[in-house]
């Protein structure tokens, strides 16, 4: 249903006439991802509720079980071992939720991508490639983001434990926070892209940097992500002056 959400919204004019027809633009379908994120992560957060365990436990219990896969069983490390498993799901718990449904908002940006440079091989294509480099989310994302990190970093000061009520909420604006790090994760990558434009180098910065982020899960993503975020307030590409240079290809 996502997919099918965003490959209507990209293939339909938005606005125009038969003639010059207007599209989506790059910022219109990432906010759009963003939406129907958020949107999974309220219908998966309720699904998940609805099992015996309850969000909190139900993701504790397969993360631990897991996690005891891989590490083996807790009491053979000691109690202090640095692979207690106790430990890593406390700290990781929260995110678990928020980190599969974030790969899954990538992976249709990512298939989005390659099937818009499908479409827009032929000879007939069904709408013009959106400049990518030229995406700049507006301000909500930023803040909501914002809101919800500060949220959760009190909730979670105040909560006794995994068994207190507060847990749900953390979880739930937890998967908020890690969807929206999506879009700003988009945005630092067509940084690099419009800063990189009309240079020779360009397809071999792009593949390095790619594999950086591929490579070293999760921190390459956090620092474009953390790139993105910045850019709302920085504007990296207004300095460096490819902001409205528009002679230059894609």
């Amino acid at each position: 249903m996502p997919a099918f959400l965003l490959a209507h919204l990209a293939t339909q004019p938005v606005g125009g006439t038969r003639e010059t027809p207007q599209w989506l633009s790059a910022a219109g379908l990432t906010q759009a991802l963003l939406i129907i994120g958020l949107l999974q992560v309220v219908t998966a957060t309720v699904a998940v509720s609805m099992t015996d365990g309850g969000l909190t436990g139900t993701i504790r219990s397969n993360l631990s079980l897991l996690l005891e896969t891989i590490y083996g069983a807790r009491s053979s490390h000691g109690p202090d071992a640095v692979t207690d498993v106790v430990d890593i799901v406390d700290f990781w718990g929260a995110l678990v939720l928020g980190a599969i449904l974030a790969v899954i908002a990538m992976t249709h940006a990512t298939m989005g991508t390659l099937a818009q440079g499908l479409v827009a091989s032929n000879t007939t294509p069904l709408r013009p490639s959106p400049s990518f480099w030229r995406l700049r989310l507006p301000a909500w994302p930023a803040i909501l983001a914002m809101l919800l990190g500060l949220t959760v970093f009190i909730l979670d000061t105040i909560s006794d434990g995994p068994s207190d009520s507060l847990c749900f909420l953390i979880y739930l604006f937890s998967g908020f926070f890690l969807v929206l790090c999506v879009g700003f994760l988009l945005q630092g990558l067509a940084v690099l892209h419009a800063l990189t434009r009309g240079m020779g180098a360009q397809p071999f910065i792009l593949a390095g940097s790619y594999m950086v982020v591929l490579v070293f899960q999760p921190f390459g993503a956090m620092v474009f992500a953390a790139i993105g975020f910045a850019e709302r307030w920085a504007n990296f590409r207004e300095r460096f002056g490819v902001d409205l240079d528009t002679s230059m290809e894609d």
